[in-house]
């Protein structure tokens, strides 16, 4: 059984169901806030961090997106703990009143002219009081794309790894195919986890999961 598990979501999964309901203290949950949630003590989470020192800076590669060419961002972070309410839906009304939780703020103070800063807001069960630790959980959650890719590229993309379907002509057959496919998504994708500090959070070594795709 894996020592750690973490689930990372984007803003679509920010419920507050998500955040109140860790079924065990190995279980974790990691995602970017899309509501301001208000907070026990009158704040919100939008506003919370404002006063919180910042921990550091770092430079981050952003990847291009339709609306956004790619470009290198000079990030600073700042994190702390806050409470959130429970919301005011009788749907929710079974859960805890508040839960604490780890926020981690991340800023781009002098964005390009023209150029919409960038803000993440992340919310986590990890706990994080340093700045090793907050760029730890920015790094999982940046993990979240290249997780969504590898497993499209898996089930879809014709690959269909999960439906054992025979690979395009020219492949080789099964077993050849397999080992273009470790070769051209699986090392990659496995590579970029260990070079962004995840192979903690994962949990998955790249030989177990090697032997598990390219054995028939």
């Amino acid at each position: 059984a894996a020592a750690m598990v973490t689930l990372i979501a984007d803003r679509e999964a920010d419920l507050y169901a998500m955040w109140a309901s860790i079924p065990g203290p190995n279980a974790h949950v990691l995602g970017r806030i899309r509501h301001d949630r208000k907070l026990a003590h009158g704040a919100t989470l939008y506003t919370a961090a404002a006063s919180w020192p910042v921990l550091g800076r770092r430079k981050i590669d952003i990847r291009e997106r339709p609306d956004r060419p790619a470009r290198t961002a000079e990030l600073e972070v700042r994190v702390g703990t806050v409470t959130i309410q429970r919301p005011l839906e009788p749907r929710e009304s079974d859960l805890p009143e508040h839960t604490t939780m780890t926020l981690v703020e991340v800023t781009e103070p002098a964005p390009p002219e023209g150029t919409e800063p960038l803000v993440w807001r992340l919310l986590t069960t990890h706990i994080a009081t340093a700045a090793e630790a907050a760029w730890q959980i920015v790094d999982w959650y940046r993990a979240r794309w290249t997780i969504e890719q590898f497993f499209r590229i898996l089930k879809q993309q014709g690959i269909e790894v999960t439906r054992r379907r025979p690979y395009p002509s020219g492949w080789g057959g099964e077993r050849s195919g397999s080992q273009h496919l470790v070769d051209r998504y699986l090392d990659p994708t496995l590579t970029t986890f260990v070079d962004m500090g995840s192979r903690s959070a994962i949990d998955l070594e790249a030989e177990q999961f090697r032997s598990a795709v390219v054995t028939p």
